[in-house]
């Protein structure tokens, strides 16, 4: 499902909840989850993460994706500057991510599987 031009940021950001409640609620279920969809990412770069790569193909409508420690920002169609809290698990995630304990992550952003 993508989202429509018309959508709402509010609506985006409750997409956004529902993609990343999807993942998995610890940083190692995280990592499982983004590995089965063959996701990658480069550590150390907020918009290139495997989550922030994970968003943008589940909803191709997004851009300037950034996953920050405390929140994830996001621009909508319409041209919306949205924002909601990064979720704990997230954030361990992408900090376990950047310190190299998911290597098998780190790539050039892509995702070369249908698992959304």
């Amino acid at each position: 499902m993508s989202f429509s031009p018309d959508l709402l940021g509010c609506d985006a950001a409750d997409r956004i909840a529902d993609l990343i409640a999807d993942l998995g609620d610890t940083a190692d279920a995280i990592a499982e989850r983004l590995d089965t969809a063959a996701v990658t990412g480069r550590p150390g770069d907020a918009t290139c993460c495997p989550i922030a790569t994970y968003l943008h193909h589940a909803e191709p409508g997004l851009s300037g994706i950034t996953v920050l420690p405390d929140r994830i920002e996001f621009f909508t169609e319409t041209g919306d500057d949205e924002h909601l809290p990064t979720p704990e698990p997230v954030a361990e995630f992408a900090a376990r991510f950047d310190d190299g304990h998911y290597p098998h992550l780190i790539g050039s952003p892509g995702h070369a599987g249908d698992e959304w």
